[in-house]
């Protein structure tokens, strides 16, 4: 069932239309590679940044099965909308590959500051900031909720992990920090884009958010949408609209250079928030940059050669 749920991804993920079979050559090869050299890949993306894939890594899997880009449409935004010396504000940063996007594009005078509080995932997110020697990036090893503390953090989960829930009692967890997003962004520079993958944390994170909400900081946001897992956490779905709502945001979709009012998704996947008084703004930015395709890329072999985009770190 694994298998076909993964193939059916590969083969109507948007980055591969046009190249489905070599999507799923190079989805294939990804999985013989891991098998049998048991090592990190770096995979170099068109923006000039790379990116630490490991063999047991489920972001690093996402990245060759969506051509790169494994959230197409959302990072094809963030390409579009940010510029030298705006922010990224990053919570469930995981491996760092939002991270690493947004730092190539804010350059040096830009900011990114990302939260994640799984050991392995720190390791493997410091290890990409320093393989592409960003100063930029700032990585707070800390989960994002509605208060500080301390929280038991599930761990066999990999892409999956979260604060544990009632229904998590099996499940293997760590005592890990939890901060708010308004304590801990404290003084910093505005951001433009804010995204939350949180498996069913958004709303406590965003709790956590009143100030940086009633200031527009960012105007964007880009949060993980689950019925399932926010009703894990207690919470019902309509709050975070109306948390969002009554802080001037909206629920919108891109539709060429426009946001568009939308409704609230019945199915799982990311949703854009827009704030009112910023949305001209973020059109005007839109309207400047069209959509860049991802690039194209092959896998290399297993002697160490670069070849294309991707080269075995030994």
């Amino acid at each position: 069932m694994l298998a076909k749920r993964v193939l059916k991804r590969i083969w109507n993920h948007p980055g591969n239309r046009g190249n489905r079979l070599k999507a799923l050559g190079r989805a294939a090869g990804w999985q013989v590679y891991k098998r049998i050299a048991k090592r990190p890949l770096k995979v170099d993306f068109v923006e000039g940044f790379s990116v630490l894939c490991f063999p047991d890594s489920g972001s690093a899997s996402n990245i060759f099965y969506g051509n790169h880009y494994f959230d197409l449409e959302e990072m094809n935004l963030m390409r579009r909308v940010l510029r030298e010396g705006d922010g990224l504000l990053d919570g469930g940063a995981n491996i760092g590959v939002y991270s690493m996007l947004a730092a190539s594009l804010v350059g040096p005078t830009g900011h990114v500051v990302a939260f994640e509080p799984f050991p392995t995932h720190v390791a493997r997110f410091r290890a990409n900031v320093a393989l592409n020697g960003f100063a930029n990036v700032t990585l707070r090893r800390a989960a994002v909720s509605d208060a500080a503390g301390t929280v038991s953090f599930v761990t066999n989960r990999d892409v999956s992990n979260r604060i544990q829930t009632r229904t998590d009692a099996d499940a293997d967890t760590i005592t890990v920090e939890c901060t708010t997003l308004d304590e801990s962004l404290k003084g910093l520079p505005r951001f433009t884009i804010g995204k939350l993958d949180l498996e069913g944390s958004e709303i406590a994170a965003l709790n956590g958010a009143r100030r940086l909400l009633a200031e527009a900081n960012p105007p964007l946001w880009i949060i993980e949408w689950d019925r399932g897992l926010l009703a894990k956490r207690g919470h019902d779905p309509q709050e975070l609209v109306r948390l969002l709502e009554s802080n001037g945001y909206r629920i919108m979709v891109l539709e060429d250079d426009r946001f568009v009012p939308a409704g609230v998704p019945q199915t799982s996947g990311n949703i854009l928030a827009v704030h009112a008084d910023h949305t001209n703004f973020l059109e005007r930015r839109l309207r400047e940059r069209n959509q860049v395709p991802p690039a194209k890329w092959t896998l290399p072999k297993l002697g160490g050669r670069v070849i294309g985009s991707a080269a075995i770190i030994v």
